[in-house]
């Protein structure tokens, strides 16, 4: 089932939240959202969210492991993954609403 959202919908409430918490004093990192399906999050979880990382073998591996135990229901996955870096990076899973 696919997202019934778009990256705008998800901007424009990024947009409100970051007027309420400005209104508090505080100053959040510009916020990047990717909206993925489950193969895409078993590979962002095997690299720790991280956008880039150096190639090694030991992450295929990982990857194979993850995708093992969730195709067979022994692990399941999250349903988003925040990474907080500068931007900070939002991997949501396709099937999630905004709900």
């Amino acid at each position: 089932m696919a997202a019934r959202y778009t990256i705008e919908d998800l901007q424009e409430w990024n947009q409100r939240i970051v007027e309420l918490v400005q209104k508090y004093g505080l100053d959040p990192y510009a916020q990047e959202f990717e909206i993925c399906d489950y193969e895409q999050m078993l590979s962002y979880m095997v690299y720790s969210g991280m956008p880039s990382h150096y190639p090694h073998w030991s992450y295929g591996k990982g990857f194979e492991k993850l995708k093992t135990l969730y195709d067979y229901g022994l692990s399941g996955l999250p349903y988003e993954m925040v990474i907080n870096s500068n931007p900070s990076i939002a991997y949501l899973m396709r099937d999630n609403s905004l709900a």
